[in-house]
């Protein structure tokens, strides 16, 4: 029979709730992003994914090589903001998301 250690178990606990929250909050930012990325052959879209960086952090990213100019513009394009966009839209949604798992 294992000892039940409050410390220990409540931080697993914590992490475990943290890490649903996170995939959760992760899942609703990219999909945000998704729907907001311009579409011309569809790449920038697909190429919008999670990406885990450490325990419990996650990034938000396309990997599409060109994601930058479309979301900052360069000398020929203004661009067209994507990312930011969806960060500011989705941002109450994690939050409550964030609430309700935690």
């Amino acid at each position: 029979m294992s000892k039940f250690e409050p410390n220990k178990d409540l931080d697993t606990m914590i992490k475990l709730r943290l890490q649903v929250a996170l995939r959760k909050g992760s899942e609703i930012l990219r999909n945000k992003a998704k729907q907001l990325a311009p579409e011309d052959t569809g790449k920038l879209k697909r190429m919008i994914t999670e990406m885990p960086v450490k325990d419990l952090t996650v990034d938000v990213v396309s990997l599409a090589d060109y994601s930058e100019h479309v979301e900052f513009g360069n000398n020929r394009y203004s661009g067209t903001p994507f990312m930011r966009p969806a960060m500011n839209e989705s941002k109450s949604e994690i939050i409550r998301q964030f609430k309700d798992i935690i």
